[in-house]
């Protein structure tokens, strides 16, 4: 074999070896990384399962007024649903409403109508007899009213004696947590069913003729 062949063997013998030792290298390397970050990897993984969704969370403002904020001091609860039987409503709140929200001071959502514990309900004019009741209804008339009274037709006497605009939306409570305002539609413990109705009952009604009345004739 000429000394050129030999050369050419040598270096295909060697390129071969090398190309061993370069994937032993990146393969070991690559073996050794995975060892060494394998509870990093692992760690990762979980987290992508096991991450869910943040989810709302239901929250109660309780509102207590007082003399110097008319306003009133809110208190922020969270619950875990809008049952009022279950509320633990504070002694001196008048009135509250409940939000969801991802935490306490985060955008609200889903705000309720706001619900006021009353112990009495009444129309303008008798507010105004409430508030100034030694004033006759003439002296009333005269007098520069509140905009939120005048403005308003409905109010509701709260348990800790103050007086309340009830609006279209407002919710209105007994002392004993029952719905007074709007009123509640009474649920029967049977529904009608039309296949029962008898018609016998409506078959004689007729409609009546209007009564005329007949002056009497001159002279009469």
């Amino acid at each position: 074999m000429s000394s050129y062949g030999a050369l050419k063997s040598a270096l295909f013998i060697n390129f071969i070896y090398l190309k061993q030792l370069l994937i032993k290298f990146f393969v070991d390397g690559f073996a050794g990384w995975l060892l060494e970050n394998k509870a990093g990897i692992l760690r990762l993984s979980m987290q992508h399962e096991t991450t869910a969704p943040a989810t709302l969370k239901t929250f109660v403002e309780f509102i207590r007024p007082t003399k110097k904020d008319p306003n009133g001091i809110a208190t922020v609860m969270e619950v875990k649903n809008r049952d009022i039987a279950s509320l633990d409503i504070p002694r001196m709140t008048d009135f509250f409403y409940f939000f969801d929200a991802m935490h306490e001071g985060a955008t609200r959502k889903n705000v309720s109508p706001l619900h006021i514990i009353a112990i009495d309900m009444m129309d303008r004019e008798e507010a105004k007899s409430l508030i100034a009741p030694n004033l006759t209804p003439a002296q009333r008339a005269r007098m520069g009213w509140d905009p939120r009274l005048e403005n308003n037709d409905l109010f509701a006497l709260t348990r800790n004696n103050n007086l309340e605009v009830v609006g279209h939306k407002t919710i209105v409570l007994d002392t004993k947590r029952q719905q007074v305002y709007p009123p509640v539609k009474p649920q029967l413990k049977e529904k009608f069913n039309p296949a029962s109705f008898n018609p016998a009952l409506v078959q004689g009604v007729k409609p009546m003729k209007p009564v005329r009345f007949r002056p009497p004739a001159p002279g009469r």
